[in-house]
């Protein structure tokens, strides 16, 4: 496995992977060529065999705080510890922008994200009643640098 900056290459990659993975929520393909374009997000890919099977994105307030905006595997490799690889890389470029906090917002459902999330020392700091499609609360979760 490895992890690396995206680039333009693997907008269809990361396309792929959030239509996979998303149902309405997915982002679309002009703002994830934002996230890889733009100097504030941070966009990264996890490679096996030169294919991308996974990426997240955050944007980071240098000095402030950091806010992960997506994190997503291919289905058939989850539970395979790419998403938690993926987590620890935000989190040292976080350190590195001097971020003091890392926030991210997660289906109430989706329990293994949320397992993973509080594996990684996060922690529930409220519940988004409604944030996503069809009703679904989200918990508000973050993570003290």
């Amino acid at each position: 496995m490895h992890i690396r900056e995206a680039a333009l290459e693997d907008l269809d990659d990361l396309m792929r992977i959030e239509a996979e993975s998303f149902q309405e929520e997915r982002f679309s393909r002009k703002l994830l060529e934002m996230f890889v374009n733009e100097e504030e997000f941070e966009t990264l890919v996890c490679e096996i065999d030169g294919a991308v099977v996974g990426y997240s994105a955050a944007y980071t307030e240098p000095g402030v705080k950091s806010r992960v905006l997506s994190l997503a595997v291919e289905k058939k490799l989850q539970g395979k510890g790419i998403g938690r690889l993926l987590m620890q890389d935000i989190e040292r470029r976080a350190k590195t922008l001097r971020s003091n906090a890392i926030t991210l917002e997660v289906r109430v459902t989706n329990v293994v994200a949320v397992n993973l999330y509080m594996e990684e020392g996060y922690r529930i700091r409220g519940t988004l009643v409604d944030y996503y499609a069809k009703g679904e609360d989200a918990f508000y979760m973050e993570k003290k640098m």
